[in-house]
């Protein structure tokens, strides 16, 4: 199980500006406020389980519990 610390340090090795996250049960979902409303790369989730990193595309097409809270970072 990785910490918040470790998931964010691999959103943010993989995507830039990265400011915000929605918490799930078994991943966190970063995205960047600077994407809204592009086509393209989007939002990227990290697995608390191992920090396997996911596109939204794969994130959409599975279950990820409930959503525990929304912030800025």
């Amino acid at each position: 199980m990785i910490s918040y610390e470790e998931a964010l340090l691999i959103a943010r090795s993989n995507k830039e500006g990265i400011d915000n996250c929605t918490e799930y049960e078994d991943c966190y979902l970063f995205g960047a406020t600077k994407d809204n409303g592009k086509i393209g790369p989007g939002p990227i989730a990290v697995y608390k389980a191992d920090g396997r990193i996911a596109p939204m595309i794969e994130f959409v097409m599975n279950e990820h519990g409930k959503k525990i809270k929304e912030f800025d970072i």
